[in-house]
């Protein structure tokens, strides 16, 4: 028995699927927040001509949610966006 989860273990496919799944962990977790932290402000600055801010964002890839805290928009010195 115990030599077949040795086996399953050194399987090659198995060992691309663990690390598939710790890679997509690891992005949605750790890098997808930052990411977001970093874009969002640059989007609305260039396509709004707002700024905006972020405090706290928190993704969940396994149950594909994002949290946003904190968010503020700061108007734009011209005419409104709407």
């Amino acid at each position: 028995m115990r030599h077949t989860g040795v086996k399953i273990m050194k399987n090659k496919i198995f060992l691309i699927l663990f690390a598939a799944l710790l890679l997509y962990t690891l992005a949605g977790f750790f890098i997808a927040p930052v990411a977001i932290r970093w874009y969002i402000p640059r989007y609305t600055q260039k396509n709004f001509h707002c700024r905006s801010s972020l405090a706290k964002v928190r993704v969940n890839p396994f149950l594909l949610t994002v949290e946003a805290k904190g968010f503020s928009l700061d108007p734009p010195q011209g005419p409104s966006l709407v």
